[in-house]
């Protein structure tokens, strides 16, 4: 029988190069990487995977994002859905390759990854909310009203209504 490691083994097999390469600590009770501006959560998904999850520490919780999320501009949706494998150490090592080669631009541009990734989600979910009118702030939930003011603040030109 083979003997096979434990899914913390796992993240500290194939996530440890956040410590090593770009000085991030590790809380092993949480599966949580961190500095002082990001943490990044590895967890169990879905189909024996890796979820990562992205937050910068001092921006709300709606802008944590998955891997996914943050570089679909960057990879194709066979890269992203080609983490299925048939073992979990399969799936960990596919996920750590596909992070390491973003990992530039996860750890020192994700303010702007976010933001993108914040925009694509008031799109996409505010489709159905008829945000194409004028006055379309008063027909969206207070949540929504929240993001949409967060990206406004962070991009004072954007307008959902041109990426309809």
């Amino acid at each position: 029988m083979k003997n096979e490691k434990t899914f913390q083994q796992l993240v500290e097999e194939y996530f440890g190069f956040l410590i090593t390469d770009y000085g991030f600590s590790y809380d092993r009770s949480q599966q949580l990487y961190s500095n002082k501006h990001i943490n990044i959560y590895v967890t169990f998904a879905h189909r024996a995977t890796p979820r990562i999850e992205f937050r910068i520490i001092s921006e709300p919780n709606f802008t944590q994002f998955e891997l996914e999320d943050l570089i679909s501009d960057y990879i194709t949706f066979e890269e992203i859905h080609n983490g299925s494998r048939i073992s979990i150490e399969e799936n960990f090592s596919y996920f750590s390759r596909l992070f390491r080669r973003h990992a530039q631009k996860l750890v020192y541009e994700l303010d702007s990854l976010v933001l993108i990734a914040l925009k694509k989600r008031f799109i996409l979910l505010g489709k159905p909310l008829d945000l194409v009118s004028d006055n379309f702030l008063q027909n969206i939930p207070q949540g929504f009203k929240q993001q949409y003011e967060y990206i406004k603040e962070r991009d004072k030109n954007w307008n959902p209504r041109n990426d309809w």
